[in-house]
């Protein structure tokens, strides 16, 4: 009895004294690394701050970093690797990000995002993994991981300009006009979509969900007239249109989502009669042809 109260006495002396141990020792200590990704945390992506983040390292030792560009409902991606040696405390790895070793799932994907500072639009996944390399018999080599989400979203930088936003149009064949705002907008293509908007429905949810009555891509320029063989528009339905820009197929981003109607009182042009036969001898130069 008094050897059981003896030991329970002495427990929390003998925790604390396992913890002091392993602190003065620290290559008997377990290797501890945080990456904190929150400089980085909610802002575009971009090969200027894709190493502003911070490794909090319990103890100095070598280490591979990794870092992984996933993207949702793609099979694009893009990573780097990067060997450095981590010491104890607080460390950048900005400093030696120019050693980095980039691989990307496409070229077009390396030039948008190395050249041109810049993602496709979508949802991605950035993970970070640092591996610690065992480099004697006492030090412990781990795996530690961190991601993050981040939406790509350049809907400013692609802007319609005609017609405006609920505008009341007096022809069934408008001009439809936008502009992009990239230093390579000469290198883009676009994709437009006009629908209808249904009751009920908002412009931005008529475009995503109902049938285009006109759906155009690989548009080099940056105006179409509505064409004639598109789904003829109709007085008084509101039509919603949007445009999407596209840098060697992949898509960069959309523009807002905008909507004009065509009141009851515009009236379609009328087409000159015409005649499959004239006849020639019966003709006195009174019908006016076309042709």
């Amino acid at each position: 009895m008094k050897r059981k109260k003896f030991l329970k006495r002495n427990l929390g002396v003998l925790a604390l004294l396992v913890f002091l141990f392993a602190w003065v020792n620290p290559a008997n200590a377990q290797q501890s690394i945080i990456i904190n990704l929150a400089p980085i945390d909610g802002i575009p992506l971009t090969p200027d701050n894709a190493f502003n983040y911070q490794l909090h390292v319990s103890q100095s030792t070598q280490a591979v970093i990794s870092g992984t560009v996933k993207f949702r409902a793609s099979g694009m991606f893009m990573s780097y690797t990067l060997n450095c040696s981590l010491k104890q405390g607080i460390n950048s790895i900005r400093e030696g990000a120019s050693a980095a070793q980039w691989q990307f799932s496409s070229p077009a994907l390396r030039q948008l995002f190395l050249s041109y500072k810049t993602l496709p639009e979508g949802t991605y996944e950035y993970c970070v993994t640092v591996t610690t390399i065992k480099g004697t018999k006492e030090s412990q080599s781990g795996v530690f991981e961190e991601c993050l989400y981040h939406r790509a979203e350049d809907v400013f930088l692609i802007n319609l300009i005609d017609p405006e936003n609920n505008a009341k149009l007096k022809e069934f064949n408008p001009v439809l006009t936008w502009v992009a705002n990239y230093s390579f907008s000469s290198e883009l293509n676009y994709r437009i979509r006009v629908a209808e908007i249904k009751s009920g429905q908002n412009p931005t949810t008529a475009v995503l969900r109902n049938q285009p009555f006109y759906d155009e891509n690989n548009l080099t320029q940056n105006s179409i007239v509505y064409p004639i063989y598109a789904k003829p528009l109709v007085a008084n339905q509101p039509y919603a249109w949007t445009v999407d820009a596209y840098y060697n197929g992949i898509l960069l981003g959309s523009s807002e989502v905008w909507q004009f109607i065509i009141p009851d009182d515009t009236l379609r042009p009328k087409l000159p009669e015409t005649r499959s036969y004239i006849d020639i001898s019966r003709e006195n130069g009174i019908d006016h042809l076309f042709i």
